[in-house]
């Protein structure tokens, strides 16, 4: 189960959710930052150690919602 997971997780995500999210609906919204926010939170933890920050002074929670909130508006702006 734990290979098939790894795949899935690679894959890039379909042309019809991405068309369903600039159409407006809420469950294509969800899968997309289900699928972005594993990537949003590793990369916050990897920059925040390769520059020597200690992580638990780090809003992350914060500062990935914030990443979410731009990536949602990034893709509502795709042109069909």
């Amino acid at each position: 189960m734990r290979m098939r997971m790894r795949s899935v997780r690679n894959e890039l995500l379909s042309q019809k959710i991405i068309l369903e999210v600039v159409k407006g609906n809420e469950k294509a919204v969800y899968k997309v930052v289900r699928y972005y926010e594993k990537k949003i939170h590793n990369t916050f933890i990897s920059t925040a150690r390769k520059k020597g920050i200690n992580i638990s002074y780090m809003p992350l929670a914060d500062m990935e919602q914030e990443v979410v909130i731009h990536l949602i508006i990034a893709v509502k702006r795709f042109k069909l």
